[in-house]
Formats: C-alpha cells, structure tokens, sequence
C-alpha cells in the first residue's frame, strides 16, 4: 500500500483544504501536544476497505514509520477540485473529536448498525457546516 505525504497533498490543495490541514495541525498541537501528519493513500490497495459495492473514503489514526499519522483511505487519489471536499470532509470528522464532539453509544452492542446511522445523522450537519466555513460545499 503506497501513502503520500502531506507536504503533496498541500502543493496541489485549494485553499479550503489548506484551511483544514492547518486547522488540523494546530488542533493536535495544542491537545494532543505534537503535530499528526495527514497522509493519503488508495482505498482499494488497503484489504481493509475494499468494498465491491462502492466508493469507500476513510480517515483512520496509524502509526507509520514511528510517528502518529491520520492516513486518508480515498476511492480516488488523484486530487482534484471535486476530491478536495472528500479530503476535508474525512479530516474534519476528526477535528470536531478533537473539539469535543461526541457520537452516540448502542449499547450492548458497541457496533451496531443504528448506532453508525445515528451518529452519521448527529456528526454531519457540524461537519457540513466545518467544511463550509472554510470554503467548501458538500
């Protein structure tokens, strides 16, 4: 599986994604005390997330090469206009944890399927509306 560095990702970005990565940066610095590289990579190379059914866009904590990164999992790598509002929306499910959003729990069942569908319908219109201050339309 072959990830690429932010410092690509920030030479072809727009600005809102730029926005996102610094907002990003300066979030795991100040609660987290050390910068969290973004990386990115195909989904369909990781056995994870290959889906026959469909596109699959994911944003997962891993350490690689040592260090603590949020490696983006994208259907498509090649970044483009439409592409860089997939790139905010995956890192900006994790700056609003790191701002204190919280999900829902299903319990007894950690991982059961309302629990994914409630916190898809809690988690978004935040994040909608992350992304739009920055400059992007979802």
């Amino acid at each position: 599986m072959r990830l690429y560095r932010e410092i690509r990702l920030r030479k072809t970005a727009d600005l809102p994604t730029v926005k996102m990565l610094d907002l990003w940066s300066s979030l795991c610095k100040k609660i987290v005390g050390v910068p969290i590289e973004v990386m990115y990579g195909n989904s369909e190379e990781n056995p994870q997330f290959r889906s026959p059914s469909g596109e699959v866009n994911a944003a997962i904590p891993m350490t690689v090469e040592g260090k603590p990164v949020l490696c983006l999992w994208l259907n498509r790598v090649t970044l483009d206009r439409s592409n860089f509002v997939i790139v905010t929306h995956e890192i900006g499910h994790w700056v609003l944890k790191l701002q204190g959003f919280r999900g829902l729990i299903c319990e007894p069942k950690k991982h059961c399927d309302d629990k994914i569908l409630l916190n898809s319908l809690v988690h978004h219109p935040p994040l909608y509306a992350l992304q739009r201050s920055l400059g992007h339309e979802p």
